[in-house]
């Protein structure tokens, strides 16, 4: 979006926190905020009456909140992108809001240079996509698509994007004792990592056949997902 400010809207039911979310947009040059709604509801609200480019959500807010407004963004094939804000660490919130297309899942509370980083990421993705009319090659979408990573490093590995050899052995580490299973809460507890980070480590792991995964059902509280080194 050359020459045009990304317009941004803050949906998050505490107004200290979205205000301090405001501050943080405007901080980061090249974006404006066009509003702050207090629930899914007054988003797509805020969506039928001005353009938006960009949504930074919370998932825990009354009324409708942040899943259920990307749900209905979907829903109405809204042109608008995602980010979320919130405390959120549940493996199936995280699974689903990937499969409605967020950009990206920032674990409150973070830091302003992590938050300026996702932006600046998503910048270089409007500007990927505008910049390129129909693109031509595979070349071309293959660009498009590696902008949307903020987790890659320069480095020559051969690992997808996001994902770090030395994050990798960190994780496997832990997996000393034999058979020993564990939950992504005790795997981050011993690495010093987010779960976020280590649920997504984890499915890597899993799907090249380095960890095997189970559900383990409790007498009490919901199943959890345990992981266990294979091979």
């Amino acid at each position: 979006m050359e020459n045009q400010s990304i317009r941004t809207l803050i949906v998050e039911d505490d107004p200290t926190v979205a205000e301090l979310h405001r501050r943080f947009v405007l901080a980061v040059e090249g974006f404006t905020v066009v509003g702050k709604a207090k629930n899914g509801r007054e988003a797509l609200s805020y969506l039928d009456l001005c353009q938006v480019d960009l949504v930074l959500a919370d998932i825990y807010m009354p009324d409708c909140d942040g899943m259920e407004f990307l749900r209905q963004a979907r829903e109405r094939r809204e042109k608008v992108d995602v980010i979320m804000l919130t405390a959120a660490q549940e493996g199936e919130k995280i699974e689903e809001a990937m499969r409605l297309g967020v950009f990206d899942y920032l674990l409150k509370p973070f830091d302003f240079a992590r938050f300026r980083k996702t932006l600046l990421s998503f910048q270089r993705h409007l500007e990927e996509i505008e910049g390129k009319g129909a693109l031509r090659n595979q070349e071309d979408i293959d660009r498009v698509f590696s902008s949307r990573s903020i987790l890659e490093e320069e480095s020559g590995s051969s690992l997808p994007k996001g994902i770090q050899k030395n994050t990798i052995d960190l994780i496997l580490s832990v997996f000393t004792e034999e058979n020993r299973k564990f939950a992504s809460s005790e795997i981050a507890e011993a690495c010093g990592l987010s779960r976020v980070t280590v649920q997504h480590y984890c499915r890597y792991l899993v799907q090249g056949a380095l960890l095997a995964e189970e559900t383990v059902y409790r007498q009490t509280g919901r199943p959890v997902k345990k992981y266990f080194r294979i091979g």
